[in-house]
């Protein structure tokens, strides 16, 4: 498939198919308000490249960067925790501590190892106690790909033995958070890794 040469305006066609809708759904969006648009001259609506990628993140569907010229998605941090309340509240934290930052999640290893590969982060953060998959088994993969060996990981844990933590010192993870997390611990470990030093 080709990619398609950015642009500044979008049709109604562009948006259609974009979204996979009918032309007149997507009618019914910009008069509804939902979608902002401009008519030309001869009638027909226009969307800004802008206003179409705030609708479609707003209205949940895929942002596909290389469509809108992005180039390849990349991501500053990937949380990796089954804990959906661990991964809003790590996520939280970080929105908090960070002005745009590029943030994605993962509640499971495979959904993580998928999203290591596409979206390529800065930072892997690991909630290791993770009840229903080994924390230790996804490092272990991950570290085994030549490609990943000098990805950041950061491991966040509630209990850490000598045995796990000699695990982690030979798996070469960048720094770990014991729990209950402290906010700033978190962003000066960020702010370490994302400076390429190591936080251990």
């Amino acid at each position: 498939m080709n990619t398609p040469k950015p642009k500044r305006f979008y049709t109604t066609g562009d948006v259609a198919r974009y979204c996979e809708v009918d032309v007149n759904t997507v009618k019914r969006w910009i008069r509804g308000g939902s979608l902002e648009a401009f008519s030309t001259p001869s009638g027909h609506y226009r969307i800004a490249r802008d206003r179409f990628i705030a609708f479609i993140k707003a209205q949940g569907f895929t942002y596909d960067p290389v469509y809108f010229g992005d180039g390849r998605q990349s991501t500053d941090i990937l949380i990796v925790a089954n804990d959906l309340e661990q991964l809003d509240l790590f996520t939280y934290l970080l929105n908090r501590a960070y002005k745009d930052i590029r943030i994605e999640t993962a509640s499971n290893d495979f959904d993580g190892y998928q999203k290591i590969h596409r979206n390529q982060p800065r930072i892997v953060i690991l909630d290791l106690d993770m009840s229903d998959i080994s924390g230790l088994e996804f490092l272990r993969v991950v570290r085994s790909k030549n490609e990943f060996r000098d990805l950041k990981i950061l491991v966040i844990y509630d209990h850490l033995t000598s045995e796990i933590k000699t695990e982690l010192e030979q798996l070469k993870v960048d720094g770990i958070i014991p729990k209950p997390l402290n906010e700033l611990a978190l962003k000066e470990q960020c702010n370490a890794l994302l400076m390429g030093v190591n936080a251990s």
